[in-house]
């Protein structure tokens, strides 16, 4: 919640004439997960991976089912029905430009809480070619917002 008020008041700041990039970044509140944009497998997130802010592909969907985690094969449409998230991390290296691989030449695939999703982005706005992931358009538009607003930092501090 308090990433919705750091975006609620970014916002206001726009107005009152002072400079920000994203004036409000939509459906922040659910991570945009909604019915108009479903997640499901393969698509893309922000999400924290220890102290940092990377992108994740979507590998595997989880719900609680009798105390049990159940694989979903259904899109989601509210982020409160996830239970684990499964994901293939980009590390960034430069801006929009991540890649899959540590300097161990390791790829990192981990099992998350949803608490760990940031934001849901559009598939259109990240490009992979070989090992490195590139966003465009308006996903890296809100890379810049999270890292130049210290999300990290704001949500940490929250908990």
């Amino acid at each position: 919640m308090s990433l919705v008020n750091h975006n609620n008041e970014k916002s206001q700041q726009l107005y009152s004439g002072k400079q920000n990039a994203i004036p409000y970044i939509l459906n922040i509140e659910n991570a945009n997960i909604n019915e108009d944009f479903l997640l499901m497998q393969n698509h893309f997130i922000f999400c924290f991976y220890g102290e940092k802010i990377c992108v994740s592909q979507v590998l595997a969907l989880y719900y609680e089912n009798y105390s049990n985690h159940s694989f979903n094969t259904k899109p989601v449409t509210k982020i409160d029905d996830i239970s684990k998230v499964t994901l293939k991390v980009f590390l960034s290296i430069n801006s929009n430009l991540f890649t899959q691989y540590t300097p161990e030449e390791c790829n990192i695939f981990t099992h998350r809480n949803p608490s760990n999703i940031i934001f849901h982005i559009l598939s259109d706005d990240v490009t992979i070619n070989d090992q490195f992931l590139t966003l465009s358009n308006l996903a890296k538009d809100y890379y810049s917002y999270f890292k130049r607003n210290d999300v990290i930092s704001l949500i940490l501090n929250s908990n």
